[in-house]
């Protein structure tokens, strides 16, 4: 990475910060891992009380950075709860790969405080599959093409975060959405 790539990310991260200690109702977007990672880890580091995500199988690098996993990780000794609807995992093809991701690992050590369901139930926007990820009734990650990793976002948006979540619930309570232990795994 050049020194003027490292700044711009750095500039990034400081702006997306400064909106999420702010809770500021501003919509931003980024695209590729590294924005995703900062998003995301900022995302978790000013959640209070629940997250959910909605997204293929997080056996991505960007579910597994380290940062976020130690923000997952003091969000969860908060006490804080996390829902999770995995769009792409089929649990007949779990193997030690799968189960070896840190992410499982921290899900698993705090598996009181997750819940996580595989789905059939795909999210769609403009007729293009969309993850995302919401915190607190206000902040939000809508990942609008997947591949690229291209979103927007905003941590100051209850209207659209209020959208989100309820989308969240009609996938996650569907009763064809299967709880997924990883306990039975691990």
């Amino acid at each position: 990475m050049s020194v003027v790539e490292k700044m711009s990310l750095d500039l990034y991260s400081e702006t997306i910060e400064s909106y999420a200690s702010g809770s500021v109702d501003n919509e931003f977007f980024n695209s590729g891992d590294e924005h995703a990672m900062i998003v995301l880890s900022i995302l978790v580091q000013y959640a209070k009380k629940s997250i959910y995500i909605y997204c293929g199988n997080l056996c991505s690098e960007v579910s597994n950075n380290q940062k976020y996993l130690d923000n997952l990780r003091a969000f969860f000794k908060r006490g804080g709860i996390a829902k999770i609807a995995l769009c792409e995992l089929d649990e007949s093809k779990i193997d030690s790969k799968f189960l070896n991701k840190e992410i499982f690992k921290l899900f698993n050590e705090f598996s009181s405080q997750v819940s996580i369901k595989t789905t059939i139930k795909k999210v769609v926007e403009n007729k293009t599959p969309v993850h995302f990820t919401i915190a607190d009734d206000k902040a939000y990650r809508l990942e609008t093409d997947i591949i690229c990793k291209k979103a927007r976002g905003n941590f100051g948006s209850e209207k659209v975060v209020k959208v989100l979540e309820d989308i969240f619930w009609k996938v996650f309570n569907d009763p064809n959405s299967n709880l997924l232990s990883l306990t039975t795994y691990c």
